[in-house]
């Protein structure tokens, strides 16, 4: 089956991101009128979501407020709050919390610290990447039971959009499910659908939604990080090693970790002013260790009423793998190379402005070949 290259709905989620942007100052007048036209004589096959009307809807927010974000199963999310507190101890609780629940108030300031300093702050907050490893583990559980590859996916759908009743619905949260669920429903249909596609359809949903994530550097980052890894990523896959072990378990990875870095360090450098440069390697090392992690704390919960005495066994495997985590973690911000600035520094930025568009030539001439 071939790759439909036509993503016409990634390129309107460009043109409705930048009509928010710019609405205070051209009324979003011009920006309606080009969606108009792209509406009109773009084919409905391949949009699978359609904004219509004023792109205006919600943006007038006050964006200073703090916002209190519903939690759609109020007393599951007590319930699973009571069983990682019964259920795990110090900061291995805090840590479990942050990671399933999405409340990181309790986490230690100098884990805070070494997580932002090594680049890996988002493994403490449920977005992309978190909610791509919740999945995985949902799909493993699965396929443990022995269900074939589809039921596996569709029980999956099923279990993350449970999962995202008992978290705060930050947009954050809205806007990785809503991109885990486009992928996932076409696996389930068999359908190779262009990953640019996939972003689009999601981008256009969530600011629909929450226009107000427009201006929300979280929202610039994890697509940034995405759309890196979906432009550049195929390229690196082509690149042939031997060895099976290093290909699956350390250049992938380190592929795809690079891929969206490169995309989302000169955004970083250009608001935050600061940079890690270890942050590809701490989020290969990190990954591995969270997942493993995350999976004790899951089979834990799941566990708990059903089989305590395994619940235990799997309680103290996830607490050991979070020590470890912490230790790497420790040592990683210690050597962890940091660039800070208090101004930003435009031969820097320029050379992190280069480096995607150098390796998305690369991938150009190579595909030509």
């Amino acid at each position: 089956m071939q790759i439909n290259k036509k993503y016409p709905s990634f390129i309107l989620f460009i043109l409705f991101f930048s009509g928010i942007c710019t609405g205070k100052i051209f009324q979003n007048f011009f920006v309606n009128i080009i969606l108009l036209i792209l509406l009109l004589f773009t084919p409905f096959k391949y949009l699978s979501f359609l904004p219509l009307g004023n792109i205006h809807y919600n943006l007038n927010k006050p964006r200073d407020k703090k916002l209190d974000y519903p939690i759609l199963s109020k007393k599951l999310n007590s319930y699973f709050k009571s069983k990682i507190k019964k259920m795990f101890k110090d900061k291995t609780r805090d840590f479990m919390l942050a990671m399933i629940l999405g409340e990181r108030m309790k986490i230690d300031r100098k884990v805070l610290r070494d997580f932002i300093r090594t680049g890996t702050l988002h493994f403490l907050a449920i977005s992309g990447l978190h909610m791509v490893i919740i999945t995985s583990i949902f799909i493993f559980i699965f396929l443990f039971f022995r269900l074939n590859f589809k039921r596996a996916i569709l029980f999956s759908i099923f279990a993350v959009t449970f999962y995202v009743t008992i978290v705060p619905l930050r947009p954050s949260v809205l806007r990785s499910f809503i991109m885990i669920i486009f992928y996932l429903s076409s696996l389930l249909l068999n359908k190779r659908v262009h990953p640019l596609s996939i972003i689009g359809n999601a981008g256009l949903l969530s600011l629909f939604l929450f226009p107000e994530s427009a201006f929300d550097p979280g929202f610039h980052l994890s697509y940034l990080a995405t759309i890196g890894i979906s432009v550049l990523f195929p390229f690196f896959e082509k690149l042939k090693i031997k060895n099976s072990l290093i290909r699956n378990f350390l250049y992938l990875p380190l592929c795809v970790s690079i891929s969206a870095q490169v995309f989302v360090y000169p955004y970083i450098y250009f608001v935050f002013k600061n940079l890690s440069i270890i942050a590809p390697l701490a989020n290969i090392i990190l990954s591995p260790l969270t997942f493993l992690s995350l999976l004790g704390g899951i089979l834990t919960i799941i566990t708990a009423d059903i089989l305590p005495f395994i619940s235990i066994k799997f309680a103290s495997f996830s607490e050991f793998i979070t020590h470890i985590t912490f230790i790497v973690l420790d040592y990683l911000s210690k050597i962890s190379p940091f660039i800070h600035t208090e101004r930003v520094n435009y031969f820097i930025f320029s050379i992190l402005i280069l480096l995607p568009i150098f390796l998305y030539l690369l991938k150009v001439l190579h595909t030509k070949k």
